[in-house]
């Protein structure tokens, strides 16, 4: 007679096959029992090559793991920053026995690709003037630094829209590629509006950009800006609205002189008018 066993089987799952070059990379492998018998005394060990450094230990036991289960693995792996942008080969072995007490070994192979980072850094962030008044033009002005080891590329910062800003074309700019290792300032323009009251508002800028995985991302930073309301005074006079915004000394001499004008152009309408009379009999007598 013959017996005919259930299948054995056991798969894993990674997190990722990208580790950053420069940091410590948390990694999880899940073993997962994908096939029809529980298996038992789970041996697993991970082997990675030069330079790749696993923090800790790199084995592992599981007494058991029933069908359909899995369990999980968390380790901690580290690249230098020279081999970035290198490919590596790994293996994860697991030895185990079935549920009738036969031993198994599987082996899977682990492809690692070292990438770089990008770490923008935003600072220098100042806003001029700094109080504004309501309807005034304000300028943010900042600097981004890329402190990692690859490009950013298709920079981009911006005003994200506020109620009391008014958005123009200079509201946002595209600074393109910041090379690792290096800076780019900028400025962006905004304006307050006209209803705005007292008060200190948060100004939030969004940041854009793509690494070198062709992975977009984006951070915001917050500024803030402090508002002076100024009242405009309206009349129906143009001249009274003028006068408003005058300083007080300036305003005397401008009536004085008004003054001044209208008092001589009297005299001169009455010296006109006593000339008229005093020629008026002499023509009358011709």
């Amino acid at each position: 007679t013959f017996e005919v066993r259930p299948s054995v089987s056991l798969s894993i799952i990674t997190s990722s096959n990208r580790i950053i070059g420069g940091l410590d990379n948390k990694f999880t492998i899940t073993i997962v029992n994908d096939g029809k018998v529980p298996v038992s005394a789970l041996d697993a060990s991970l082997t990675v090559p030069d330079p790749l450094v696993v923090h800790g230990r790199n084995s592992w036991r599981i007494q058991y793991l029933d069908v359909g289960n899995s369990t999980t693995i968390n380790f901690v792996i580290y690249a230098p920053d020279a081999s970035i942008d290198s490919t590596y080969s790994g293996s994860f072995s697991i030895n185990y026995r079935d549920d009738y007490g036969e031993s198994h070994t599987d082996t899977f192979p682990l492809g690692l690709v070292v990438v770089g980072r990008v770490e923008l850094v935003l600072y220098g962030k100042m806003i001029r003037p700094q109080p504004a008044r309501n309807g005034s033009k304000v300028e943010i002005t900042a600097t981004l630094l890329n402190r990692g080891t690859v490009s950013a590329m298709y920079v981009n910062a911006s005003i994200v829209p506020n109620p009391i800003l008014r958005l123009t074309s200079e509201s946002t700019t595209y600074i393109g590629e910041i090379e690792e290792n290096s800076q780019s300032p900028f400025t962006l323009d905004v304006y307050v509006k006209d209803n705005v009251k007292n008060g200190t508002y948060p100004v939030v800028m969004k940041i854009t950009y793509r690494d070198d995985q062709y992975v977009d991302h984006v951070f915001n930073s917050t500024f803030y800006l402090t508002v002076v309301a100024v009242k405009t005074k309206h009349t129906a006079s143009q001249e009274t609205a003028v006068f408003s915004i005058l300083p007080s000394e300036q305003v005397f001499m401008l009536v004085t002189i008004v003054v001044v004008s209208a008092a001589i152009l009297i005299l001169y309408r009455r010296h006109l008018s006593r000339q008229e009379r005093s020629m008026q009999p002499g023509e009358a007598q011709r």
